[in-house]
């Protein structure tokens, strides 16, 4: 037995199969390919992520003591002394080159000495009567709803009763919408 020509072999129970070694070798090609894929696909998803760098489109200015915000008609129906519970509007940002809009947004809210059904009256003859086309309406008992188009604004008026406080609260949404072209390119507030 101390021929050097004579080579050992495993028990047979010991002996690595070719079948195995195939399998195993294909698992790890498998892995190494699916690895490189991954990497590759996670470079050619574009980021959803906005830049840091770019600018708000418009910032809200609240409206200090009760009055009305921009772009909100000053002859619009309004009780006198009324409790305002909302006044904001948004401004845009100076003149914007890649963008041909821009919106501005009213919002006025108040407590309302008349009950949903008068306001609703009222809403809907002051409209009717200052060259505003209702687009749509609700009138349910404890809600009315207003809306409204006139040349580059949208009125939306909501007549509500206050679950908590049961008082009426009449809330003002206008959206104007205008061409940054036609907007002051330099704006101060």
């Amino acid at each position: 037995m101390d021929n050097p020509q004579e080579t050992q072999t495993l028990p047979k129970n010991r002996q690595i199969s070719p079948k195995i070694v195939l399998f195993v070798l294909i698992i790890v090609a498998v892995a190494v390919v699916g690895y490189y894929w991954v990497e590759r696909q996670k470079n050619q998803i574009p980021s959803i992520t906005p830049p840091v760098s770019q600018k708000p489109l418009s910032r809200i200015i609240n409206v200090e003591g009760g009055g009305l915000p921009l772009n909100l008609s000053k002859d619009i129906v309004l009780e006198k002394d009324v409790q305002v519970l909302q006044g904001y509007y948004t401004r845009p940002f100076p003149y914007n080159k890649e963008l041909t809009m821009y919106q501005v947004q009213s919002s006025f809210r108040f407590v309302s000495k008349n009950g949903p059904d008068e306001n609703f009256v009222s809403y809907s003859k002051y409209l009717k009567a200052n060259g505003w086309q209702i687009t749509g309406s609700i009138d349910k008992k404890e809600t009315k709803r207003l809306t409204a188009i006139k040349g580059p604004d949208q009125l939306n008026v909501t007549i509500d009763i206050s679950p908590l406080s049961k008082e009426t609260v009449v809330g003002l949404f206008n959206i104007h919408i205008g061409l940054y072209s036609a907007l002051n390119k330099v704006q101060t507030e």
